[in-house]
């Protein structure tokens, strides 16, 4: 029959390897969800700073449609915003007409109060142009991401 202090120091080193593997996994899942909310800013900051280049050069929204295309294997498009995939955005002028359609709106549509309250303004010399939706999934991770997420893992 075994001691009572084996059982007790046996049991107190399994409560304690399942606490660090407990708080490793909670750790790199909190570092996951920072690093995705991260990349996920700055590729929305890059978007919208071409957005509102766009604008300036052209002092409207016209044929943005087609000169705003996301990059494609054959390349051009949008320069450095890696999208999943085409017609995940969406973009309006500044009362909320749909410029770009994507989810939730067609050329032409005018967005509800509501959409507009969840979407990015896009200002320029403080006067807001339009708004940018972009769903949390829009942005394709480049490789480098891929690799960090998975070391990280």
């Amino acid at each position: 029959m075994r001691s009572l202090r084996f059982r007790l120091t046996f049991a107190f080193l399994i409560v304690g390897v399942l606490g660090v593997a407990v708080g490793a996994i909670v750790a790199s899942h909190r570092a996951s969800g920072a690093f995705r909310e991260f990349t996920f800013a700055r590729n929305q900051e890059g978007l919208v700073t071409t957005l509102v280049s766009y604008y300036e050069a052209h002092g409207n929204w016209d044929d943005l449609p087609g000169a705003f295309q996301p990059p494609g294997p054959m390349g051009g498009g949008a320069p450095n915003i890696p999208l999943r995939e085409p017609g995940i955005l969406l973009v309006t002028d500044a009362e909320g007409r749909v410029v770009v359609p994507g989810p939730g709106g067609e050329e032409g549509d005018l967005l509800s109060e509501d959409m507009l309250a969840d979407a990015t303004p896009l200002e320029s010399g403080g006067v807001t142009i339009g708004w940018l939706v972009v769903p949390e999934d829009a942005f394709a991770r480049t490789r480098g991401e891929e690799q960090f997420l998975g070391q990280l893992n």
